[in-house]
Order: C-alpha cells, then sequence, then structure tokens
C-alpha cells in the first residue's frame, strides 16, 4: 500500500499503471475510516489482490470524497483501471470492500 500526500504523488501513483487500483480516502476526524483501516491494510497484503495496487491519501478540502467522508464518517474509495474510474463510494464494512474487489 502506498501512501499518497498530495496531488504530485497522487498523479505519480496512477502513472505508468495498468493494474486496476483502489484509492481510500481518508479524513483526519473520521472515526469509521480510522475503524476500517487496519481491513483495508490486511486486504492490501492478501495474495488474491497482488494485481490492484492500493492507495492511502487524506481527502483534498472541497472534494466530494471529502464531503462524503465528513457526512457518513466512513471511507470513500475510488476504483480505477487503465486510467478511467470504474466505481466509487464510501463503504462501511469489509463486506462493503470484498464486494467492491470482486470487480476485478
Amino acid at each position: 500500500m502506498t501512501t499518497i500526500n498530495n496531488e504530485q504523488e497522487l498523479t505519480a501513483f496512477f502513472e505508468g499503471s495498468e493494474q486496476a487500483i483502489i484509492t481510500y480516502y481518508l479524513e483526519q476526524e473520521c472515526e469509521g475510516c480510522e475503524d476500517l483501516l487496519p481491513v483495508y491494510e490486511e486486504l492490501s497484503q492478501e495474495p488474491a489482490y497482488q494485481h490492484i495496487k492500493f492507495g492511502l491519501m487524506l481527502a483534498q478540502p472541497g472534494t466530494i470524497a471529502e464531503n462524503l467522508v465528513k457526512q457518513r464518517e466512513v471511507p470513500f474509495v475510488a476504483i480505477y483501471k487503465n486510467g478511467e474510474m470504474i466505481k466509487c463510494g464510501t463503504v462501511n464494512s469489509e463486506k462493503e470492500y470484498l464486494k467492491m474487489l470482486r470487480r476485478f
């Protein structure tokens, strides 16, 4: 799993990757995000998901991700494949993460 700290690192994270990519947006004051972080970290280490590149990033101020995280107190996940977002939304359980990952 790669920690992404700014827009430059986010751009570099996506460059040259044909793998499916999941980016997890974490808001500093999000209790649900903190609770689900260990689940996300475990999934990123699973052999079944080694073809997926996992990234961890703070939701940027003024973005849809930040608004959703603040409203729902759960992480926002965006899934990209070949540079295109194919699914995004909030997750509140390991079951929801697994459902999203099944698309690959």
